[in-house]
């Protein structure tokens, strides 16, 4: 296999031509004929072809990832970046990059078979497609349009037939031919999350995931930020994509999580801490100095690292 190593001088046309030349060259994993191949936008070094193969070059050498199949999935690839593992549909891939932005449209397998990825067999739905006329689409919205507060804007969730979401937050079901509100669950520590069902088929989403990819298109990689740091605030005026790094800016800029005797499972607090560091200077032992506070001997030993408790000063 070829080597790709980029120099100054190096463009992407560049990175591109030899990579197609040597996949042409290359019996493991040259061009079939009449394949294109491009790359994945927002993802550099992964590259994704016309009949649904996908490549990396991260690793300096051309090499094709092969789809993860799980039972009542559609294959998955996954790409890294700085490593961290984000999984990715084969035909969301080929559809983002052959045919853009899915903006709420679902996919439509032309032979039935989720197992051929090939751009000659993919192309987004209609409303007829799916067995809804345009009437039936004009009468769900105006059953919608009764529960919208004023401002709030409602769209099709890609995939789910017969569920909406709101720019507001706010999922509707309409799989009972009533309008029902759903609430999502939330789990200690989990964002809120929705429960779908498809006949015997039962799939889970994240609600503000759910909101980005409708109002804001494609992850491809990106984190859904909260601007006001609530995760449970799921308006889209308080969703965008970001980077990790900001993510962390906007944790440190509005603190979200509880730190030192404002935890409710916390059994110290700065004045036993300050003693245990006392106790500790002295000589007692870690399980000697746990057991007088109650704590385990691990406890005591992240505070003598310094690994806990950093933010009391003795």
């Amino acid at each position: 296999m070829t080597m790709y190593k980029r120099t100054s001088g190096s463009t992407k046309a560049t990175m591109r031509r030899s990579i197609l030349e040597d996949m042409r060259s290359s019996r493991s994993a040259r061009l079939r004929k009449g394949e294109d191949m491009r790359p994945v936008p927002a993802h550099a070094g992964y590259y994704v072809t016309s009949h649904g193969r996908v490549f990396s070059t991260k690793q300096g050498e051309l090499r094709e990832l092969r789809p993860h199949h799980e039972a009542g999935k559609a294959p998955r690839v996954a790409f890294r970046a700085g490593g961290a593992a984000q999984n990715y549909t084969v035909v969301r891939l080929v559809v983002d990059v052959f045919l853009g932005p899915h903006h709420g449209r679902a996919i439509i397998l032309r032979n039935g078979d989720a197992g051929d990825h090939a751009l000659s067999n993919l192309r987004y739905a209609t409303p007829a497609d799916r067995g809804i006329s345009e009437r039936v689409l004009g009468e769900r919205r105006a059953l919608l349009s009764t529960c919208l507060h004023e401002g709030e804007d409602v769209l099709p969730i890609s995939n789910n037939d017969g569920y909406y979401i709101t720019s507001h937050g706010r999922v509707f079901s309409l799989k009972r031919a009533t309008v029902r509100e759903l609430l999502p669950d939330y789990g200690y520590g989990q964002a809120p999350r929705l429960t779908f069902s498809d006949g015997n088929v039962t799939s889970r989403y994240i609600v503000a995931r759910l909101m980005a990819s409708v109002f804001l298109g494609p992850r491809r990689g990106r984190l859904v930020i909260h601007l006001n740091g609530n995760t449970n605030d799921n308006m889209l005026s308080n969703l965008r994509y970001g980077t990790r790094a900001e993510l962390v800016i906007i944790a440190v800029a509005i603190p979200t999580v509880c730190y030192g005797e404002a935890h409710h499972l916390a059994k110290l607090n700065p004045k036993k801490v300050r003693n245990v560091r006392r106790l500790l200077a002295r000589g007692d032992s870690h399980r000697a100095v746990a057991e007088r506070y109650g704590v385990t001997s691990q406890a005591i030993g992240a505070v003598d690292r310094g690994r806990s408790w950093r933010r009391v000063i003795s």
